[in-house]
């Protein structure tokens, strides 16, 4: 007999507050007792001095116990009254059918509306001539603004609260006949439509020539020097108060008084993390605490350490676009990992696998679910890079360089001779980032080879230590050779979602040819080979603090260690480290020895 706990959803409504005392300083309100606002900004009455908290207010299904929290509760949730979408990522934007952010995640809360008295609600209650007239909810939403207002999703087992959470935003509440429906989205997305940069509302003073380069611009809010846009025209400038002074290129024309002068945004060789965190924190506006910046670091100076980011945006973008760009360009993802409450920054990379799975000793369900794209084959990827005019249009002849990847003539000739190409118009790649053109063509036509193939699994609580962007390998009989005889495939997983509370969790992955790929570092020839053992060793306990892989060596080569049998070294060893082979053949249990390309 299985026994499994059930578990009820317990929402928390950030509901955001005023701190201040009507009434009293720095609040200068001065109404009449009983005309009092409701703490809230909607109801304001001296907005410049509003001062903003929150007033966690929970919400469960009705039950015969209801947790204590320490807040006002309302067991008002409906029976399954919250419906969530977790997050799919689309590792290296490699999928064409949707964003290369994904699918961010979002919920669905249904709740009912009831009869409230306002006390703890409504702080000046007390002076209120007449009680309180309408239900909780309709009042709520004539006190409220509300979009962006964050809820919290914790369970509740066996009586008591989890400490995990997962939180959301708001995007929007609808109210019908007593019911109430409420629909909030991840960070990713809640930050999405934020335009970068911010709209400039300065203008031109009066009209200026095509070879003018002082100006005055009135109204707005500009930084001291930079880059500014007025129609078609990019000028770089330094100011005083509201005088301009410009450098002006080939395209220079005549502006009207009145014209609109835009603030733009400059990233000048700057790395694939600092880019992202500039574009997140100081322009979205996604709290600094919801990123371990130091991981970031850690995962481009590993995987990405020679990319550089240039680029020019005149015209205020919706983050969401510049990020899937981004994403695209560098075979990153970034996504709010529900799990650590963290927005985590990965790159696309061969890995260490982290699980091995099969139908006997893992997967719970019946099977292994996969879905093929026939679509996302590709033979020829095309990689535009240098854009010459940052407010042109993305078009082949508006970028400097290009860079073709065309797959063996035999590939092509697999799958009927017809050409299916994919264009990327790098608009983040300078002209001198040949390098990561060529990488990003290269990645794009190593998985585009094959149909992109999404496969599902369950797993439970023995081996749910997988995460978001893991590698997995996959043995199945729904994934066979060509004999039918089941085949270990490697896999990234996009999305995890418990399905069973504490038990059985449900995953989703594509199967991948690249992060099938092994990988290690080069030594230096100074390695004697008498302690090569010892390196070899140290290596496999994490331990190369004394070894200096970047010593000033003229030359470099493999030294190579023959431990891969011995007894000390583990199945998890032998998958995760670099083992290479003195000659041209595997080794006894079959695997491939590295190969240097």
């Amino acid at each position: 007999m299985t026994i499994t706990r059930k578990a009820q959803d317990l929402i928390r409504f950030k509901c955001r507050k005023c701190s201040l005392t009507y009434g009293v300083a720095p609040c200068t309100a001065s109404g009449a007792s009983g005309t009092e606002c409701r703490n809230t900004r909607k109801t304001c009455q001296d907005l410049p001095n509003y001062t903003e908290t929150t007033q966690n207010i929970d919400f469960v299904e009705a039950s015969e116990a209801i947790p204590d929290t320490g807040n006002i509760i309302f067991p008002t949730l409906n029976e399954k009254g919250v419906s969530y979408k977790e997050n799919e990522i689309n590792p290296g934007a490699l999928s064409r059918k949707v964003s290369a952010l994904g699918k961010t995640g979002d919920i669905t809360i249904s709740l009912m509306d009831h009869i409230h008295h306002d006390r703890g609600i409504d702080p000046y209650y007390s002076t209120r001539p007449t009680e309180p007239q309408g239900t909780y909810w309709v009042r709520w939403l004539a006190r409220n603004y509300y979009q962006g207002m964050t809820i919290e999703r914790y369970r509740v087992i066996d009586g008591v609260v989890s400490t995990d959470k997962q939180t959301f935003y708001v995007k929007d509440i609808s109210y019908s006949n007593g019911n109430v429906s409420v629909r909030a989205e991840d960070i990713i997305k809640k930050l999405s439509e934020t335009l970068i940069p911010a709209v400039s509302t300065g203008i031109l003073a009066s009209d200026i020539t095509d070879s003018q380069t002082i100006f005055t611009v009135t109204g707005g809010s500009y930084e001291a020097s930079g880059s500014i846009v007025i129609n078609d025209e990019t000028m770089t400038y330094t100011r005083v108060g509201e005088t301009f002074t410009v450098v002006r290129g080939a395209n220079a024309k005549s502006h009207s008084q009145n014209d609109n002068v835009q603030q733009a945004l400059v990233y000048t060789d700057q790395r694939v993390d600092d880019v992202a965190y500039d574009l997140t924190v100081n322009q979205a506006g996604a709290d600094s605490s919801l990123v371990t910046f130091a991981d970031w670091q850690d995962e481009i100076t590993a995987f990405l350490p020679a990319v550089r980011l240039t680029r020019t945006i005149g015209e205020p973008t919706e983050f969401g676009k510049l990020l899937a760009e981004l994403q695209e360009q560098t075979l990153v993802s970034e996504f709010f990992d529900q799990d650590s409450q963290k927005i985590r920054l990965v790159a696309y990379k061969p890995g260490i696998t982290v699980k091995q799975i099969n139908d006997d000793s893992n997967i719970t369900s019946a099977g292994v679910p996969t879905q093929r794209d026939d679509d996302a084959r590709i033979n020829v990827v095309t990689v535009h890079y240098g854009k010459t005019d940052p407010l042109e249009d993305d078009k082949p002849k508006n970028y400097a360089r290009t860079q073709k990847i065309i797959a063996p003539a035999e590939t092509i000739a697999r799958y009927d001779g017809a050409i299916k190409e994919r264009q990327v118009f790098a608009n983040w790649l300078a002209a001198d980032q040949q390098s990561q053109a060529y990488y990003l063509g290269s990645l794009m036509l190593i998985e585009g080879e094959e149909e992109r193939t999404t496969v599902g699994f369950e797993l439970e609580y023995k081996d749910n230590d997988l995460d978001i962007t893991d590698i997995v390998a996959i043995t199945t009989r729904d994934l066979v050779d060509a004999s039918g005889a089941p085949i270990e495939k490697t896999a990234i997983v996009i999305s995890k979602k418990e399905v069973e509370v504490g038990s059985r969790w449900q995953y989703k992955a594509i199967l991948s040819a690249y992060a099938n790929l092994r990988f290690g570092y080069i030594a230096p020839t100074n390695i004697d080979e008498e302690y090569a053992g010892e390196w070899t060793y140290d290596l496999l306990n994490d331990t190369l603090t004394n070894i200096d892989l970047m010593d000033g060596s003229d030359s470099f080569d493999l030294n190579y260690a023959p431990f891969y049998n011995f007894w000390w070294v583990t199945e998890e060893q032998k998958d995760k480290y670099v083992w290479l082979s003195d000659g041209t053949n595997n080794f006894d249990d079959g695997r491939e020895p590295y190969q240097l390309v």
